[in-house]
């Protein structure tokens, strides 16, 4: 949910990971069209994903956690 520029809340929803750089497009949200009473463009939202540079022991722990390797079989992709 993002607070839009005139104050009402906008529900934003992707499927799947989302990338950086990604865009995201919200019909109808974005600025009025001229000349069309009621009309709206779209609005593009872009993704922008910052990275850690460093990590806590902790953090790398669990990473590596969720990560481990073992008997797993890697996922196909029908099931990502």
């Amino acid at each position: 949910m993002i607070n839009h520029l005139d104050g009402h809340e906008v529900l934003v929803s992707a499927e799947g990971v989302l990338q950086n750089g990604q865009e995201i497009i919200v019909e109808n949200e974005g600025m009025p069209i001229r000349g069309e009473m009621g009309m709206f463009g779209n609005l593009i939202i872009t993704v922008n994903i910052n990275f850690p540079k460093q990590y806590t022991k902790k953090q790398l722990e669990q990473m590596a956690k969720i990560f481990e390797v073992g008997d797993h079989q890697p996922a196909t992709d029908d099931e990502l």
